[in-house]
């Protein structure tokens, strides 16, 4: 049975229905040549830009050049992936790793200059270009997840109001992430970074908020997460 997910259904099928299709002819014209892969994608807003490299030398090392916010190396096999092009690169020896940027279905200019010169270093750590990646030393890394975020949570229930942060910033402890703000009290609650470190998550919402207005509304219940925070230091 085919599926109708670009993300699952490599590399196509040429009987198969409009999207299978459109797959295998970009496969056969494009990806099965090719030497090296970025699987570009976008998650919410409320999320930081990220690579996800399996952890051999030579795909971590192609990721690493990305210099974007949060470098994730994963152990282990594409299991998570069935069907990806990512796991058709990995299994053909071939560097790929995928890439999460913030703001589904939005046009940033952060995360747009983000992505240009994720594929400008790419391109000149493969010699495509000529020079060397820059702002590769700005990069948290990470392994499996760890060390893995700080949650902060809302202590009341409120209206969550940011406090002009992004995901991929850096804080100091202290610093002031936002206020709820009670509609049924109307009583302010500060909500301060509890250590220093990468803004991995940032803002109210709830499951689906990629594609779901109403999981983006900034109501928090007490115990709702507002912020996920990494520890490290910026590194510019």
């Amino acid at each position: 049975m085919g599926h109708d997910n670009m993300n699952k259904g490599w590399p196509g099928n040429p009987e198969g229905h409009e999207i299978e299709q459109m797959i295998f002819i970009i496969h056969q014209a494009l990806a099965r040549e090719a030497t090296h892969n970025i699987d570009m994608h976008c998650w919410s807003r409320f999320n930081v830009a990220e690579a996800v490299p399996r952890d051999n030398e030579e795909t971590v090392s192609f990721a690493l050049a990305s210099a974007l916010p949060l470098v994730d190396i994963r152990k282990g096999g594409y299991d998570d992936l069935p069907g990806s092009i990512t796991k058709i690169f990995a299994r053909t020896g071939r560097p790929s790793f995928y890439v999460e940027f913030s703001g589904q279905y939005m046009l940033s200019e952060k995360q747009v200059n983000l992505g240009v010169r994720m594929l400008e270093n790419c391109s000149k750590h493969i010699g495509v270009f000529e020079g060397e990646p820059e702002g590769t030393e700005e990069s948290l890394v990470t392994r499996d997840g760890l060390p893995g975020p700080v949650t902060v949570t809302a202590g009341m229930n409120g209206l969550f109001v940011e406090n002009g942060w992004e995901p991929g910033d850096y804080v100091n402890e202290g610093d002031l992430l936002g206020t709820l703000f009670s509609d049924s009290t109307l009583e302010t609650e500060e909500i301060k970074a509890p250590l220093g470190g990468l803004l991995s998550a940032y803002g109210c919402h709830r499951r689906l908020s990629d594609v779901d207005l109403a999981a983006m509304h900034p109501y928090a219940d007490k115990g709702d997460t507002v912020a996920k925070i990494i520890a490290g230091k910026e590194k510019r």
